[in-house]
């Protein structure tokens, strides 16, 4: 309840009755380009316009132990040119994991069988997977400051608690630089010697790697990828067909784009762009000038 007024889920439903020969633009001030949420599950969600065509990027917090939940903490999709170059699978059918006599009802328990499904543990999410090991359940990652200013919106999300046992401390901001042009920054303390973390991001386009640059085209559409750091990161690609386990649901036509650092007992920084464009060395400057997320300024608004 809202100001008297009963909210559901059913409230989206109401799109459908909406006026297509409506002839009056979208008013930011009542559909912004820039919005986030708090509650059960935190959300962050940026667009350079409400063209079809314009950059789109989404980020989601919270905890995996909610209903129907999945270890997809910190994960985030992306749209460009109309293609979507960052997915995420969605849920696989309870009833196919049922009749192979799995229990996928524990939500809140760390060592259920739910979190050996593929696409429900954080292996098939735009997140990281720390030491080979699941988020934790009762770990609940905030937004910690968020900008809608359209000179350069960002948001920070603060996942430590989900990966407390790997971590002293993980953040992961998300900004856009321009209206083709994503960051995604991620800091870690207590990277110890020989832990090892991997960065990863689903997708459907075909890749062409070059070392810390990536080519990827979909849909007759390029997004061009380029770590900034650290320095000698690579990018790899992660096979997600066929998947993992025998119980796994299908995944044609998609696989993941990685990268895997290694820790050092000292803060750990990578920064990845991802660009309708050719990345530029102004725009790595311009990225390498920028502070850690921690230091970026703004409130929750």
């Amino acid at each position: 309840q809202e100001d008297g007024a009963y909210l559901n889920r059913f409230y989206p439903f109401t799109l459908l009755w909406l006026d297509p020969e409506l002839e009056e633009a979208i008013d930011e001030t009542f559909m912004p380009l820039h919005w986030t949420a708090d509650g059960l599950n935190p959300i962050s969600l940026h667009r350079s316009s409400w063209e079809k065509d314009g950059l789109f990027l989404g980020i989601k917090g919270g905890t995996p132990s909610n209903n129907h939940g999945h270890m997809d903490i910190g994960s985030f999709v992306l749209d460009l040119n109309g293609v979507r170059w960052a997915f995420d699978f969605g849920s696989q059918s309870y009833t196919d994991l049922e009749q192979l006599g799995m229990n996928i009802w524990g939500y809140k328990d760390q060592e259920s069988e739910r979190w050996d499904v593929f696409r429900l543990n954080n292996y098939s999410h735009n997140t990281w997977v720390i030491d080979e090991q699941p988020q934790l359940l009762d770990g609940f990652a905030s937004i910690k400051a968020f900008s809608g200013d359209s000179k350069s919106p960002f948001t920070v999300m603060d996942m430590s608690p989900v990966y407390r046992n790997s971590v002293d401390r993980a953040i992961r901001g998300v900004r856009l630089i321009d209206n083709e042009t994503v960051l995604i920054h991620d800091e870690f303390e207590g990277l110890a010697k020989r832990q090892s973390a991997r960065w990863g991001m689903m997708t459907e386009a075909e890749i062409d790697l070059n070392r810390d640059q990536a080519e990827l085209s979909q849909d007759g559409q390029i997004l061009h990828a380029r770590i900034i750091a650290p320095e000698g990161a690579r990018f790899k690609i992660v096979k997600t067909d066929p998947p993992p386990n025998s119980y796994d649901g299908e995944n044609p036509g998609t696989r993941m784009l990685a990268i895997v650092v290694k820790g050092n007992g000292k803060p750990a920084d990578l920064r990845v762009v991802l660009s309708g464009k050719e990345i530029t060395d102004t725009i790595v400057k311009k990225i390498r000038d920028l502070a850690s997320p921690s230091d970026w300024s703004g409130q929750n608004e």
